[in-house]
């Protein structure tokens, strides 16, 4: 049997799989791991009915009203590692498609991965310092972000701490899970590097490029994230607080089932069937991928996907 494993960073990978990414991302050339029949079969005979029937009329990803390569070319590559693997059983393939659709950092960002390993600096004061900037600007991409900016200060729009602007902005794309590693440097050198981020567009575009999405997503999604739970199975599943928002949860939940459902055998991998515990951790992240409160996350393939559902075509 195949089993993931991740590298020393901490983000779980899977092998190749033997499928290659369609050309096309359509409902008639990929069928989701939920709707083939071995899978229906499998989750009918351990989930229980009222959660069976919520898991198979929960969203299923699907591109975006404004569709650009880099969000065709990321659902490909998800689409991909979605498939199953050559030697991984279909509880295996069950569990890791719960997963990896609710917290996936890759091969492409989801909604749900992104806000969970990703945090804001100041959130809402970063907000109005770029929108006094520009009304429209959360539908700007990184490029044409930077060069607003640039104009800002240059111009000496209002009166914006530009230092403090950059150092959220560039925070934002530290991973709230290593803060260092790959392409991301250290927290104390992004401070250093916050007056920059308006001068020296190769030096931050790294982090922007996970930064940026993260405050489009915090600014286009709000209304959904700082919505309070109404869900009661998962109120109760989760012993959860009365009345925490659905980010909260989120953060919460991801640090739960990421514990839940990692081998306790094999650190680094998902559980198998053949561990203990192995139902009740697919039951628990079933749970949340099945909650109404949480279909605005499973709409697209990737957190680009989202925001471009929210955004103009750029002409």
């Amino acid at each position: 049997m195949v089993n993931e494993s991740k590298p020393e960073n901490g983000i779980r990978t899977v092998p190749t799989p033997h499928e290659t990414p369609p050309k096309e991302v359509s409902s008639d050339s990929w069928v989701h791991p939920f709707d083939t029949p071995e899978v229906r079969v499998y989750l009918a005979s351990v989930l229980p009915p009222n959660l069976n029937e919520a898991l198979l009329v929960s969203p299923r990803p699907k591109l975006s009203g404004n569709v650009t390569p880099v969000e065709e070319q990321e659902a490909r590559s998800t689409v991909a590692r979605r498939n199953r693997t050559m030697g991984e059983s279909i509880p295996v393939w069950t569990l890791r498609t719960l997963y990896e659709e609710s917290f996936a950092v890759m091969p492409a960002y989801t909604l749900g991965g992104l806000i969970t390993h990703h945090g804001s600096f100041g959130y809402e004061g970063t907000k109005r310092a770029l929108l006094s900037i520009d009304p429209a600007i959360f539908g700007l991409d990184v490029e044409d972000l930077l060069e607003r900016l640039k104009l800002a200060r240059v111009g000496r729009e209002l009166d914006i701490d530009f230092q403090r602007l950059g150092e959220s902005l560039l925070l934002s794309g530290v991973s709230v899970n290593s803060r260092f590693g790959n392409f991301e440097p250290n927290a104390a050198d992004v401070v250093s590097q916050g007056s920059e981020i308006i001068q020296n567009f190769p030096k931050a575009s790294a982090l922007l490029t996970v930064g940026w999405p993260y405050y489009q997503s915090r600014y286009y999604f709000e209304g959904e994230l700082d919505s309070s739970v109404q869900d009661s199975v998962l109120i109760q599943e989760f012993n959860l607080d009365e009345g925490i928002t659905r980010q909260a949860t989120l953060k919460q939940l991801w640090q739960v089932i990421s514990k839940s459902t990692d081998s306790s055998t094999n650190y680094g991998t998902y559980k198998t069937e053949l561990d203990e515990g192995f139902i009740e951790s697919l039951q628990q992240v079933t749970i949340l991928r099945a909650s109404p409160d949480f279909n605005f996350l499973f709409e697209h393939f990737s957190v680009r996907g989202s925001i471009n559902s929210k955004t103009k075509p750029k002409l």
